[in-house]
């Protein structure tokens, strides 16, 4: 049972071993073109480009590309294997831009000097500064994940649907109406107390005006199904595309 359980490292599959052709940075800075042919080495199980275009996305070095990325190595293997082929050419091709199983290059380049290099390419070009994917997530540099420390976090207060403002108004206006004709009506010495029949005609008017309010609102159903599917579209939460 623990056998069958654990994850399998040894079964056989698809495995490429690629490498990636890079302009020289201070060949570049200088307005060459100098090339180190598979500067960066890598693997991947993923067919078609979508490793390279995850490269171009989240490497500093992805303006000094040359082409594509072509492969170096392509067969049916392990995962122990396939890592074992990666060392192997990253050993032959002496990448700089590789990290993993490369410190003992010493023409590796960091990350940092890496990020730094590239801050030097987007200077002179004019762009802004290059940023990691997972710095990019953030619209702004005032935003943390945790409140400053000394400053209390705000709630954020979701705004009120369109039905609910109407319903809360008519409801605040209907009992505003009712207590305002009940006082004035008791004040009237002519009616007496606040049951007169006059009182009670004028609370089943706001009533009934109220009704007719919410009924036009509702779209003047009829039937009982007809009430029932028009509340729930006009109270249903709509979803905001983003």
């Amino acid at each position: 049972m623990t056998a069958t359980s654990q994850a399998r490292t040894d079964r056989s599959y698809r495995g490429v071993v690629y490498g990636f052709d890079l302009i020289i940075h201070e060949s570049w800075m200088s307005g060459g073109y100098a090339v180190a042919h598979d500067d960066y080495v890598g693997k991947t199980r993923q067919r078609g480009r979508r490793r390279e275009m995850q490269h171009r996305d989240d490497k500093p070095w992805s303006d000094l590309i040359v082409g594509s990325s072509h492969v170096l190595w392509e067969g049916i293997c392990t995962e122990e294997e396939l890592d074992d082929i990666e060392r192997r050419f990253i050993r032959e091709k002496k990448p700089r831009m590789n990290d993993k199983d490369n410190r003992w290059n010493a023409g590796r380049i960091s990350y940092e000097t890496q990020v730094s290099q590239r801050h030097e390419r987007d200077a002179r070009r004019g762009d802004p500064p290059w940023q990691p994917p997972e710095n990019r997530n953030r619209d702004s540099l005032l935003e943390w994940d945790e409140a400053a420390p000394g400053v209390p976090a705000v709630a954020v207060r979701r705004p009120w649907k369109p039905w609910q403002k109407q319903l809360l108004g008519w409801s605040i206006a209907w009992l505003v109406l009712m207590i305002a004709g009940w006082v004035g009506l008791e004040r009237w010495r002519d009616f007496g107390a606040w049951w007169h029949p006059a009182a009670v005609a004028g609370v089943a008017l706001l009533a009934l005006l109220s009704c007719l309010r919410l009924w036009t609102w509702l779209g003047a159903p009829v039937t009982k199904a007809q009430w029932r599917r028009k509340w729930r579209e006009k109270t249903k939460p709509k979803r905001v595309r983003r």
